[in-house]
C-alpha cells in the first residue's frame, strides 16, 4: 500500500476490503485506478463479477454512467465489452435498448409464470431460458430471437433498428384476436384473451 503512495484514509479503505484490494493489485490497476475502486466498492465487485479485464474494468470507471446503463440492461461480459468498444453507438442505441430489455423482462416473466399457452400442431417454438427450453406462441419466439443470443441472454445487437421494427411488427400483427376454429386450433393460430392481452403490452412498450 505504501508502495502505491496511499494515503491513511485509502489505506483504511484497503484494509477494510482485503479480498477485493488484492483482485486490484492482480488486475495490475495502478493508484488512480485503485482509488476509485476503493471509493466504489460495489461497482467494482460487478467488474469483477462480470470477469472484465484490466483495460474494461479502466473502463467501466472512466463512463461509470454507461456502466451503470449496462448493468440496468443486464449485459453479460461479451456484451458489456462489446458496448465498450462502441460507446458512442451504444449512447445513441441506448432508449431503443431500453424498449426491448422492457419487452425481454415481460417475455421472461411470463414464460416463468406459465402464462403462454400454446395451441395445436405447431403452434409454438422453443426457446432457451436459465438453460432451459421453453416452448412459447411463433410470434413471441420470433421476438426472443431478435432480442436474445443462443443462450437466452439478451444482447447487444449489430442492428437495434432493425430489432426494433421487427419486434415491434410482430407484435402489431398478433395482437389482434384470431378466432377459434377447428382449422385455427389445430394449425396453431388461435390466440386466446391472455396471448392477445401479452401482445398488446408488447406493442405498447414500443411507444
Amino acid at each position: 500500500m505504501q508502495e502505491l503512495g496511499l494515503n491513511k484514509a485509502y489505506i483504511k479503505k484497503a484494509l477494510d476490503k482485503p479480498e477485493q484490494f488484492t483482485q486490484m493489485q492482480e488486475l495490475g490497476l495502478n493508484k488512480a485506478y485503485i482509488k476509485k475502486a476503493l471509493d466504489k466498492p460495489e461497482q467494482f465487485a460487478q467488474m469483477q463479477a462480470l470477469g472484465l479485464n484490466k483495460a474494461y474494468t479502466q473502463k467501466a470507471f472512466d463512463n461509470p454512467e454507461q456502466f451503470a446503463q449496462m448493468q440496468g440492461l443486464g449485459l453479460n461480459k461479451t456484451y458489456t465489452q462489446k458496448a465498450f468498444d462502441n460507446p458512442e453507438q451504444f449512447a445513441n442505441n441506448y432508449q431503443k435498448l431500453l424498449k426491448l430489455h422492457t419487452v425481454y423482462n415481460s417475455i421472461v416473466s411470463k414464460v416463468k409464470k406459465n402464462e403462454f399457452d400454446v395451441h395445436g400442431f405447431g403452434g409454438g417454438n422453443t426457446i432457451t431460458l436459465d438453460g432451459e427450453q421453453k416452448t412459447v406462441p411463433r410470434g413471441i419466439s420470433k421476438i426472443w430471437s431478435e432480442i436474445t443470443d443462443e443462450h437466452g441472454n439478451f444482447k447487444l445487437m449489430d442492428d437495434v433498428d432493425s430489432a426494433l421494427k421487427n419486434s415491434k411488427s410482430q407484435a402489431n400483427n398478433r395482437k389482434s384476436s384470431r378466432g377459434a376454429t377447428v382449422v385455427s386450433i389445430f394449425f396453431g393460430s388461435y390466440r386466446d384473451p391472455k396471448l392477445k392481452k401479452a401482445y398488446n403490452e408488447i406493442s405498447q412498450s414500443f411507444d
